[in-house]
This record gives structure tokens, C-alpha cells and sequence, in this order.
């Protein structure tokens, strides 16, 4: 339920500025940098963000892990195998966020090191380490450099592996499927 238009209440009196991951958390507080690598979109709604703050929540309250799927990928089109290899786990989705082409290193550096420390923000302290396991994929850059800030924060990050198997049709397009193998840690 929202409270104000910055700020919804995820339950139990936590309340979350829903702005912390475009501007707040970003160390640097360099704005127009953010802006020029990600670009100026929200990457959840305010309805999704609280159901990703109040599933951490639910994994926290009842002392299971938790993994977040930062991908395009979100885990509702997940098949049974890759669903059971996260265990006993939430599954919780975070979109990765769009990068734009145009952007110089130094702007995806800072953009990057913001979106993992607000990764890292929304379950430190609520789920221990151990039990945190990020899922990522995403564009080559701004994955390389969102996994090794979460390596250096010390959590576990994997990735899908997965069988491409391809058909080609009578009229000579290709029909690719992807099927799921396991994670593995980067």
C-alpha cells in the first residue's frame, strides 16, 4: 500500500523509499552518470518493487535463502529443473537494467557499483550471507562489473547453463530453445 508517492509500506512498519534504486544508493551520488549508463527508466513498478521487498521479507521471517534472478528472464518462465535447483530458496526477480550503448566505462563503473550496492542493501542483514545466491545475465559490460562487486561483497553469484537446441524449418528460418542444465558460479 502505497504511503506517499516516494515511499511504500512493505509490512510489519518497514517502509521503503521506492527511489532508492534509481538515485540514493548510488555511492558516488553521481546522478548524471547513472542517467547516461542506465538511462532515466524505473526498472520495476512500485507494485513489483514491494513484492520484491516483501519476499526477501518472507524468506527472512522464516529463515530461508533467498535467490535473486537479476536478469530478463524472470523466473515465472522457468521450467521445473532450474526451479528445483534453487532448493529450498525464494526465488525473487530484478529485472537487469537496460544499458545504454553510448555509455563511457567510467559511467558504467559507477552505475554498476550503485545497482550491486543496492542489491547488496536489500538483504544485508536480513538473510544471512551463506543463504543469498545471485543469478545474473545480462550485457557483457555491466554484467562483468555487477559480479565482481557482488565476488568482492563475498556472495555467491552463478549463472543458467543451459543446451541450445536448434531446428532448422521448411522455409529456412531457425527454432532455438534453450534448455536449462544447471548453475554455475562464476
Amino acid at each position: 500500500m502505497a504511503t506517499n508517492n516516494k515511499t511504500i509500506n512493505v509490512g510489519e512498519g518497514y517502509s521503503v523509499n521506492i527511489t532508492a534504486y534509481l538515485d540514493a544508493v548510488i555511492t558516488h551520488q553521481d546522478q548524471e552518470m547513472r542517467n547516461s549508463a542506465f538511462g532515466d527508466k524505473s526498472l520495476m513498478s512500485q507494485e513489483d518493487l514491494k513484492n520484491f521487498y516483501e519476499r526477501i521479507e518472507y524468506a527472512s521471517a522464516h529463515g530461508m535463502g533467498i535467490v535473486i534472478n537479476v536478469s530478463n528472464h524472470p523466473s515465472k518462465g522457468w521450467g521445473m529443473p532450474q526451479i528445483q535447483a534453487c532448493g529450498d530458496s525464494v526465488i525473487v526477480d530484478m529485472p537487469f537494467p537496460n544499458i545504454n550503448p553510448n555509455a563511457e566505462a567510467d559511467e558504467l563503473d559507477v552505475a554498476c557499483y550503485g545497482f550491486a550496492d543496492w542489491l547488496i542493501s536489500t538483504v544485508n542483514g536480513k538473510v544471512n550471507k551463506d543463504r543469498v545466491t545471485f543469478v545474473i545475465a545480462g550485457a557483457q559490460g555491466a554484467l562483468f562489473r555487477i559480479v565482481g562487486f557482488l565476488k568482492m561483497a563475498e556472495y555467491a553469484v552463478m549463472e543458467a547453463t543451459s543446451e541450445r537446441n536448434t531446428t532448422i524449418n521448411a522455409d529456412g528460418s531457425k527454432t532455438v530453445r534453450f534448455d536449462f542444465v544447471r548453475f554455475r558460479s562464476f
